[in-house]
């Protein structure tokens, strides 16, 4: 097994990673998708990307978005419009087996919280445990 985060479907070209419930992907991964999906501004999309509280699956998405333009441009020559090694640093860890939190949706690597702010999303016990058992198994 690799390190890529397993994952059980694909939507709009985004893998759905394993280990979260059908009601989530349903209820939030989803729409998260539909929403980077519309967003063409960089601002927006970098604002999304770093954003630790949004799913790992729709912030891959506005990192692709990112990058994919940056890489055309300098493929034809010119100058990136985005910080190609930040947008790659806030994307680390996002689709690795390795690095997923089994505490929270997201990754280890996630900086940690300003005081006071609120929790991530809790990854529920039973996904967390067979977090665990995967990323003990590819190690």
């Amino acid at each position: 097994m690799g390190d890529d985060m397993p994952h059980g479907a694909v939507y709009r070209g985004c893998a759905i990673h394993r280990f979260q419930s059908e009601d989530r992907i349903r209820q939030i991964v989803i729409p998260a998708i539909d929403a980077v999906s519309a967003m063409e501004d960089p601002d927006e999309l970098f604002a999304y990307l770093t954003d630790v509280y949004r799913p790992p699956e729709a912030r891959l998405l506005a990192k692709r978005k990112l990058l994919d333009p940056a890489d055309e441009a300098r493929a034809a020559g010119r100058k990136a419009m985005v910080d190609v090694a930040l947008v790659r640093a806030w994307a680390a860890g996002l689709d690795s087996l390795r690095w997923a939190s089994p505490q929270f949706y997201g990754t280890d690597l996630t900086p940690g919280l300003p005081p006071g702010s609120p929790p991530l999303p809790a990854r529920p016990a039973e996904h967390a445990e067979a977090l665990r058992a995967a990323q003990k198994l590819s190690s």
